[in-house]
């Protein structure tokens, strides 16, 4: 037998055995990217307010993000403005005056939009006016988008 066709042979089956790992590698990946695997989805709460803390909160896939909010101070507060402090995104309120222990619910467009099932990671500030002047409390919400 002549030396090039062995060395020919050789690399053909070279080929052929990392062929067939590349070839399953591809099909595990896929079949995991298809799954969700890699995006995994976050979940849902929120953390780090004070006073004014949101209670339950709901983002869908047109942009549109909604709050229940709670006034946990001791006097009446006046949410003014709430923004997220990544982005500079901001949830235009027309003054809501909220309680002491009562609850409201406040819905915005925040104009990113997504796809149903997304997951996001938002924090966010709620500037609210008492009698001790304009307090922001802040924390972050994340969840799917609905």
């Amino acid at each position: 037998m002549n030396k090039t066709n062995m060395k020919g042979q050789a690399a053909m089956e070279y080929l052929m055995t990392y062929g067939w790992a590349i070839l399953i590698v591809l099909v595990v990946g896929a079949a995991l990217f298809y799954l969700r695997v890699f995006n995994p989805s976050v979940a849902s709460g929120s953390v780090g307010f004070s006073n004014v803390a949101v209670i339950q909160h709901t983002y869908n896939a047109a942009g549109t993000l909604s709050l229940q909010i709670e006034n946990r101070a001791v006097e009446q507060v006046n949410v003014t403005r709430i923004y997220d402090l990544t982005d500079d995104i901001v949830i235009d309120v027309t003054d809501i005056t909220v309680a002491a222990g009562s609850r409201a619910t406040l819905s915005g467009a925040v104009g990113v939009t997504g796809n149903t099932g997304d997951s996001y990671k938002l924090d966010l500030a709620i500037e609210y006016v008492s009698s001790l002047g304009s307090i922001n409390s802040t924390g972050t919400i994340s969840g799917s988008r609905s």
